[in-house]
C-alpha cells in the first residue's frame, strides 16, 4: 500500500503508469524504422516504453484515461497522419493539458523538495500550482484559476538559423516525448511543459510580462485552435535550448555502426518510416 500522489489516499499503485500518456511512445515507434525508442539522455539505450512511475492508483489512473482517449483520437492520431488543419475542442483538451502537466510538475516538484535547489518563494509558487490543479482533476473546483493552458502544434518549418537546422527540428520533436518544469528567474516566469511527439502543450503557472500567445490558449470549456500560431516566452527559449543541447549527444561509433548494418539489411524500413520524412523535412530546410 502506498498514497496516490493525486487522491491522497492510500492504495495499490499501479506499476505501468505513464507520465507521458503510452500512446505517445506508441505513435513514436510506429514512426521509427525499426519500431523501437531510444533514451534521449544516452542515445546507446535501446528502450521500448517511456517513464513510469508508481503515482497514481487504479481509479485516478482511469479518470485520466478518459480524457487521454479523447487527445488521441480527435488531436494526436489525425496529426500523426498529416490531417490536423484546426482543434475543435471541449472540456476534455483543458483536462488533459493539466493532468500531463500536472504529472511533470508533482515529480519535478518532489525533486526540488528533496535537492532544495529552489528559493522558499519559487517553491511556493510551485506548491500552490500544484495543490490547485490536483484539486481541479479532482472536480474540487471549477477552474484553474489564474493558470493558463496552451497548444502549440510543430509544423513543417520552411526557414531557420543554420544551428538550429543542423540540429534536425522535425526528426527530434516529431520523434521526442519529455515534460518539466521550467522557471526564469530574469523574466520570474513559472511554467510546465511537455512534448507530445510534436505537439507541445503548456501550462502557464506564473506568465511573464514578457509573453506572447497567439492561437494557442485553450479555454475551460470549447474552442478552436487554428494556425498560425505565435509565442514569445522565455519558456519557448527553454524549449529550443533542450533541442539543441540534446541534439549534441550522439550514439557512439559502435552503435552507429549496428544501425548502419541494420539499414543495409532492410533499407527499405527506412525508406517507408515516418521518421524518414521528418528527416526530409530537415534537409529542406533553407
Amino acid at each position: 500500500m502506498a498514497v496516490c500522489a493525486l487522491c491522497r489516499r492510500e492504495s495499490d499503485l499501479k506499476e505501468d503508469s505513464h507520465i507521458i500518456p503510452k500512446f505517445v511512445y506508441s505513435g513514436i515507434k510506429r514512426n521509427s524504422p525499426f519500431g523501437f525508442l531510444r533514451e534521449s539522455s544516452n542515445p546507446d539505450l535501446r528502450i521500448q516504453d517511456g517513464d513510469k512511475q508508481l503515482l497514481l492508483c487504479e481509479e485516478c489512473e482511469d479518470r485520466f484515461s478518459v480524457y487521454e482517449r479523447h487527445f488521441s483520437m480527435k488531436v494526436f492520431q489525425p496529426y500523426q497522419a498529416g490531417q490536423l488543419m484546426t482543434i475543435e475542442y471541449g472540456p476534455w483538451l483543458n483536462y488533459f493539458i493539466t493532468s500531463v502537466n500536472w504529472r511533470n510538475l508533482y515529480l519535478d516538484l518532489c525533486g526540488f523538495v528533496e535537492s532544495q535547489g529552489l528559493s522558499v518563494d519559487a517553491l511556493s509558487v510551485l506548491i500552490e500550482t500544484e495543490e490547485l490543479m490536483r484539486n481541479f482533476l479532482l472536480d474540487r473546483r471549477p477552474d484553474l484559476g489564474g493558470l493558463e493552458n496552451h497548444i502549440f502544434i510543430f509544423d513543417q518549418v520552411k526557414e531557420a538559423s543554420e544551428e538550429f537546422k543542423r540540429a534536425g527540428p522535425h526528426s527530434f520533436f516529431r520523434s521526442s516525448a519529455y515534460g518539466y518544469t521550467f522557471i526564469s528567474h530574469t523574466h520570474q516566469g513559472y511554467y510546465v511543459y511537455s512534448n507530445l511527439a510534436g505537439i507541445l502543450i503548456f501550462t502557464l503557472l506564473k506568465k511573464s510580462s514578457f509573453d506572447q500567445w497567439i492561437h494557442t490558449r485553450v479555454w475551460l470549456c470549447e474552442g478552436k485552435i487554428e494556425t498560425p500560431q505565435t509565442v514569445i516566452s522565455p519558456v519557448m527559449g527553454d524549449v529550443i535550448d533542450y533541442f539543441l543541447e540534446h541534439k549534441k549527444r550522439q550514439m557512439s561509433e559502435k552503435q552507429q555502426e549496428k544501425l548502419v548494418k541494420e539499414v543495409k539489411k532492410h533499407p527499405e524500413k527506412l525508406l517507408n518510416s515516418k521518421y524518414f520524412e521528418f528527416c526530409l523535412m530537415d534537409k529542406e530546410l533553407k
